[in-house]
Formats: structure tokens, sequence, C-alpha cells
């Protein structure tokens, strides 16, 4: 699997996680990060850094639009979130 495909995985793993966790969850991602990496690429040290340094950024940039998502997902069952100016106040 390449580190493209790997990824995007993790992409998809932050914003699953996004939804469904708060942010504490990010530290045993970011370790599993480092041992996908770790699996992966077996060469030197420098490009391990570089590749674990991609993947903890996509998986945080993942996080990020998951929580979003899950955020405005959280606000619309509401029946509105934003007052609606267009009737007259009461008086």
């Amino acid at each position: 699997m390449s580190l493209t495909a790997t990824a995007l995985l993790n992409g998809l793993l932050g914003a699953i996680c996004g939804v469904r966790f708060r942010v504490h969850v990010l530290i045993p991602l970011i370790a599993m990060a480092f041992v996908e990496v770790a699996i992966l690429k077996q060469t030197g040290m420098g490009s391990v850094v570089w590749s674990a340094i991609v993947l903890i950024t996509v998986l945080e940039i993942g996080y990020l639009i998951g929580s979003s998502l899950g955020t405005l997902w959280r606000y619309a069952g509401r029946e509105r979130v934003l007052p609606n100016f267009t009737k007259p106040a009461p008086r």
C-alpha cells in the first residue's frame, strides 16, 4: 500500500473519529500513524519522519473536517440555529 492510499485512509479515519470522539482520541491515532509509517517504510529515518508528518497532518485535517461536520449535524436537528429576523419583534 502506498503512502498516498494510507494518507487518504488516515484522513477518512480522522473524519470518522472527529464526528464520534473528542480531541483526546488524536493521541493514540498519532501513535498509530508512527507505527503505520514504520511498517510501510523500513528505510532511512528521514523518510520515516517526513512520512509520519504527512500522515499526522492528514489525520488532523480529517479530524477537523469530521468535527465540523459533526457539529453541523447536531445543530441541523434543531428548528432554528439563528434567530428569524423577518418576523416583527413582539411588543
